[in-house]
C-alpha cells in the first residue's frame, strides 16, 4: 500500500541526513537531522534552509538539532553566522530549537542569535 500523498500546502524534502517540511498554510518549517551531518552537509542544509525560508515566506521554524553533536561549536557558529543575514531578512518571526542537554551548544546558539538579533523561543 502506498503512503497517502501530502496535501498541496505541505512541501517536503528528505535526504540521507535531513528531513525538512514546510506547511505553507501556517507558514511553519520543521527541520530534523536524521544523522550527524558532515560540515559540507551542514553547509548544504543551511543553503536549503535559506531557500525554503524565502520561497515559502516561513514565519515559524521548529528545528530538531539533537544530532548536531558531531560538529564543533566553531563549525556550527560559522554556518549560523552565514545563515543569519538571510534569516534576518526573511519573514521569520520565531525559531524553536530542540537540543539535548548540551549547555555549551545551547549557549553558543543563543549568543549567535542575540548577536544577529534573531527572535527565538
Amino acid at each position: 500500500m502506498e503512503p497517502a500523498a501530502l496535501p498541496d500546502h505541505i512541501h517536503e524534502l528528505t535526504n540521507s541526513y535531513l528531513q525538512l517540511w514546510v506547511d505553507t498554510d501556517v507558514k511553519l518549517m520543521y527541520t530534523e537531522w536524521l544523522t550527524s551531518p558532515s560540515v559540507k552537509e551542514y553547509e548544504q542544509a543551511a543553503d536549503l534552509f535559506v531557500q525554503y525560508l524565502q520561497q515559502h515566506a516561513v514565519e515559524y521554524w521548529f528545528m530538531d538539532s539533537n544530532r548536531l553533536g558531531g560538529l564543533s561549536f566553531q563549525e556550527q557558529r560559522k554556518v549560523i553566522e552565514q545563515l543569519a543575514p538571510a534569516v534576518a531578512a526573511s519573514c521569520l518571526k520565531k525559531v524553536a530549537r530542540i537540543i539535548s542537554q548540551d549547555a555549551g551548544n545551547r549557549v553558543m546558539f543563543e549568543e549567535t542569535v542575540q548577536e544577529k538579533s534573531i527572535a527565538y523561543f
